[in-house]
């Protein structure tokens, strides 16, 4: 039975089976904690195409049909809580193993690849790293003498190892790592084992989603001032169905921003809905603002300018009121948003 854990065993065989070039590749140590008590091996090549290549494997999804599946594995790491996960796939009589060797598909999202800083984060399959030192004497010359691989001395252990009391060299200046697992998936998806499939096709699959309302938002904005019923209100945010109702989520935005990043700024749920739903940006929109924003994303309907127009129409500013009268008109290309549905009047 395989771990879940990133660091599966390297096969370089069945990377280079592939068609990946196996020229340019180096196994090096990574250290999984700050101690470095624990070092584990992570393929890393010089060539980007191929990393990217494979980045782009894992994350394609390959279908958005669940009835066919009866087991998934979740990737390490994922944005979403497990228990939700579990949850909404139960829906679909779908099971979580912890083992890739036994699922049918994998549970994707598009945060595989740790490129922030210079520490390995043992939860991303994929490293992006630049300018990097490794190592092989005094505390790793175990590992080294064990496998015969350097360990790449990242940030994360920097607090408690001198690099200047060691032996080091430089590693290729960009250092694109693949882990075992990642190679072990990629793999599979492309022999056709196993289907790809993204964690919002999941939640968006499940009865659990609910769309705004006025009334919903009214319930939500009373709920948020209160302490004793903050903490329920933040369970039915990632029930909130983002992509309809967009002026109605613009409104939710103004006032749940600041809520995600201070009261639920640790709930996984509540930060994948936010980032989803674009709350943060949402809220630093005026209503005009807002209203074109849709419109760019082809999400603008009747409802939505009908309920932002008139909060933009307060807006306006006019001086020299003592002199002239003046008349506000909609543009022509907007007064489409005001016809009656033909198929209404018929009805």
């Amino acid at each position: 039975m395989a771990a879940k854990t990133i660091f599966q065993p390297i096969d370089i065989v069945k990377y280079e089976d592939m068609g990946y070039d196996g020229s340019c590749l180096t196994i090096y140590g990574v250290p999984t904690d700050n101690e470095a008590t624990n070092i584990q091996p992570m393929l890393f090549t010089e060539n980007a195409s191929d990393y990217r290549e494979v980045a782009e494997v894992l994350q394609t999804e390959t279908t958005d049909d669940l009835s066919n599946f009866s087991k998934a594995f979740v990737i390490p790491g994922l944005g979403v809580s497990t228990d939700r996960v579990k949850a909404a796939l139960r829906e679909h009589k779908i099971t979580v193993t912890n083992d890739y060797e036994k699922c049918d598909f994998i549970v994707i999202d598009n945060c595989i690849e740790d490129n922030y800083d210079s520490r390995f984060r043992t939860t991303k399959m994929l490293h992006h790293k630049t300018n990097m030192y490794i190592v092989n004497e005094n505390h790793f010359e175990q590992h080294y003498d064990d496998t015969g691989q350097w360990t790449v001395f990242c940030d994360k252990i920097k607090n408690n190892f001198n690099l200047h009391s060691t032996n080091y060299e430089s590693a290729a200046y960009d250092l694109h790592g693949i882990s075992g697992l990642a190679i072990e998936l990629t793999h599979k998806i492309k022999a056709k084992e196993i289907d790809v499939v993204s964690i919002d096709t999941v939640l968006n699959a499940s009865n659990n989603k609910q769309t705004l309302t006025t009334e919903l938002v009214s319930q939500l904005r009373s709920m948020m001032q209160s302490n004793d019923d903050r903490t329920l209100a933040g369970s039915i945010l990632p029930t909130i169905d983002y992509k309809t109702k967009p002026g109605l989520l613009w409104e939710l935005a103004e006032f749940t921003s600041q809520r995600v990043d201070y009261d639920y700024n640790r709930n996984k749920d509540i930060k994948y809905w936010a980032e989803k739903a674009n709350i943060r940006g949402l809220s630093r929109m005026s209503a005009e603002e807002a209203l074109l924003h849709f419109e760019e994303q082809d999400r603008l309907d009747a409802e939505t300018f009908k309920m932002l127009e008139p909060i933009i129409r307060s807006q306006i500013s006019i001086h020299n009121r003592e002199l002239y009268v003046f008349k506000v008109q909609i543009k022509p290309e907007y007064r489409k948003y005001f016809k009656k549905n033909k198929i209404n009047e018929n009805n």
